[in-house]
């Protein structure tokens, strides 16, 4: 492993643990440091800064704008469901669903648990939610879905039906 990838390893761990510890402005600086440089792992870390607030101020456009980011450069599936959940949080269902979907047909499983949450909700969709339920459980088989997701999909058919 060449120095540079070495420390880009060691710069996302430390931003990370910052976060865990709540040194957020440390996280942040950190993370915008190795952004600039195009290192898209940190593309989603400052996603997450802006939208929740965390050592910056909450901020849409520019939690969109580090996610987008992240879609061209880094791993698109998380990157496309943290979008949806910005627009989930943004009361833009339709944008968040849209978004949910591409992140789920990219191989992120957990993006059904989302779907099938804003289909229980906001859209008011049951049979949609039925449907992407269904597929958090198919998740398990490609080890795509976290246990947290899955059992919680689970206890929401159990609740259906």
């Amino acid at each position: 492993m060449n120095s540079s990838k070495a420390n880009r390893q060691s710069d996302f761990s430390k931003a990370i643990k910052a976060m865990d510890e709540g040194k957020h402005r440390l996280a942040f600086r950190i993370s915008h440091r190795n952004a600039r440089f195009g290192h898209p792992e940190f593309f989603l870390i400052l996603g997450t800064m802006y939208s929740r607030g965390r050592g910056v101020k909450r901020s849409h456009r520019w939690t969109l704008y580090w996610y987008n980011k992240a879609l061209k450069f880094g791993p698109p599936q998380f990157a496309a469901s943290n979008i949806g959940s910005e627009y989930y949080m943004m009361g833009n269902f339709q944008l968040a669903e849209e978004w949910y979907l591409k992140a789920a047909n990219l191989g992120d499983y957990d993006a059904w648990l989302q779907l099938a949450h804003l289909y229980l909700g906001p859209l008011n969709e049951k049979k949609k939610a039925l449907k992407a339920l269904k597929q958090v459980l198919k998740g398990t088989v490609h080890e795509s879905v976290t246990q947290g997701s899955y059992e919680e999909a689970k206890s929401l058919l159990r609740d259906l039906k």
